[in-house]
């Protein structure tokens, strides 16, 4: 089970650094829009763009999970060997939530300690940005994607 936490945590933290890579070129150049109509249609394109990251990375745990990790033969058993991952972002997320509600600008992507908790679910970075969502709870349900999504995969037999 300490091998199935430190693997589930080690595969989160590498989708998560990818994904922080893949955010920074999008948004290394920040256009100015000659028509709001652009602005629109890139800021539509840059949702589904975050969407797509989104789906690809819970494909992507799900299917790591299913090459690197062992079932453990029981439902809450399987649930709690990957649940090491949802546990720390749930205790960042406290953190973040208990020292700083919201940010100086009242963003909370503006503040040090939610920056720090996006990075740590990296693959939802694009989307809190691009969205413009300001509300922590939402930050929080990120916490518990890859958990959910490298639990589905246990649940399934191999093939």
């Amino acid at each position: 089970m300490i091998k199935n936490n430190l693997k589930s945590f080690l595969i989160h933290v590498t989708i998560s650094i990818i994904s922080v890579f893949v955010f920074i070129i999008f948004n290394s150049s920040q256009a100015k829009w000659a028509y709001e109509e652009a602005a629109n249609k890139h800021h539509n394109n840059m949702i589904f763009a975050a969407i797509t990251m989104m789906a690809v990375a819970a494909v992507t745990y799900y299917l790591l999970r299913r090459k690197h990790l062992i079932s453990q033969g029981n439902l809450y058993k399987n649930l709690f060997s990957v649940s090491l991952t949802a546990i720390l972002g749930t205790s960042l997320w406290v953190v973040a939530f208990s020292i700083d509600r919201i940010g100086p600008s009242n963003s909370l992507l503006n503040s040090q300690l939610w920056q720090f908790y996006s990075a740590y679910n990296g693959y939802s970075l694009f989307f809190l940005n691009e969205s413009g969502n300001n509300n922590p709870y939402v930050f929080l349900a990120f916490s518990f994607m890859p958990t959910i999504a490298m639990w589905t995969g246990m649940l399934r037999k191999r093939s």
